[in-house]
């Protein structure tokens, strides 16, 4: 069995359109300054992978997520992530990879289940599978919280603030986010 990490990537649709916009260098041109997000679709796969974890990592939330992209007006791209590409990325892939399955609650996994998941699956398709498109969700959430963020932004500027407001909101509830200001932030 081939895992995602050792073949080329392949986007159709939004999310091949999406991850174009997010790398390519006339997303927002002001002047005769032209300014891009990430250099890579690789760079935006990864990211888009932890900023769907961590804003969709509640059943509720991924369900409405997901929703909501079948919803959206189809787009016809495409786009890959050469073979090259991935096997060069394979190592920070494999620990992404990992690091979602251990701490995805989206399918209420013990912890020696998403350990497996983990990490001793891979030779079983069905399970490989399945975890590959729990990732690939991840994924496309993810990159569409970004696009959405900053689709609309007046200048590069603009949208460097609106993707730090996104890891800003996700880390910490507006609970603890006033504790912490206050100087009295605790753990636990």
């Amino acid at each position: 069995m081939m895992v995602f990490w050792e073949q080329a990537y392949r986007m159709n649709g939004n999310l091949a359109a999406k991850v174009a916009m997010l790398s390519k260098d006339d997303l927002f041109i002001v002047g005769d300054n032209k300014y891009y997000f990430f250099n890579r679709y690789i760079d935006v796969i990864e990211c888009g992978a932890i900023i769907g974890i961590i804003n969709f990592n509640e059943q509720e939330k991924f369900n409405e997520g997901l929703e909501a992209l079948k919803e959206e007006e189809p787009q016809e791209a495409n786009a890959e992530i050469p073979i090259k590409t991935m096997l060069s990325e394979q190592s920070k892939l494999k620990i992404l990879f990992r690091i979602i399955m251990l701490n995805e609650k989206i399918r209420g996994l013990s912890l020696q289940e998403r350990t497996d998941h983990a990490f001793r699956n891979e030779m079983k398709a069905a399970i490989q599978s399945e975890n590959e498109e729990l990732f690939n969700n991840f994924v496309a959430l993810g990159v569409n919280l970004l696009y959405n963020k900053v689709k609309n932004a007046r200048d590069a500027e603009a949208c460097l603030d609106l993707m730090e407001s996104i890891l800003d909101s996700s880390w910490l509830e507006d609970d603890d986010l006033e504790k912490q200001e206050s100087g009295s932030f605790e753990i636990g």
